[in-house]
């Protein structure tokens, strides 16, 4: 069996899950042999990250709804003048961010191939 790692995606990112199929191959004398084969399984089924959160000089991936309850969460803080660690859930796992009054953090929507010429 030989898997392909897709080269394309940055590091940190997680790889299409790998569909094993049966195929029957015919030898030259006639004989069958099975044969395996990757198919890779439908994109639709990895999670789109279509954000960044940068923090502390950190960057992490995030999908567009674990971006937006971090950043309500991390907004609310703020405002109540308080100190917290607000989880993240991103491409390679989970972080404690620590929010408070004066931790500077962004949240910004990755777009790519959207630009127009003038």
């Amino acid at each position: 069996m030989h898997r392909v790692q897709n080269s394309s995606q940055p590091a940190g990112f997680a790889l299409q899950p790998i569909v094993e199929t049966e195929v029957t191959k015919r030898e030259p004398d006639d004989r069958s042999r099975p044969v395996r084969e990757a198919a890779a399984v439908d994109a639709t089924a990895a999670p789109a990250y279509s954000r960044t959160v940068h923090h502390g000089g950190n960057r992490y991936f995030a999908t567009a709804g674990m971006a937006e309850i971090f950043r309500a969460k991390a907004q609310g803080i703020v405002a109540a003048g308080e100190t917290e660690l607000v989880p993240l859930l991103h491409s390679t796992g989970v972080e404690l961010l620590l929010i408070g009054p004066a931790t500077r953090f962004t949240v910004v929507t990755i777009e790519i191939g959207h630009h127009t010429a003038a």
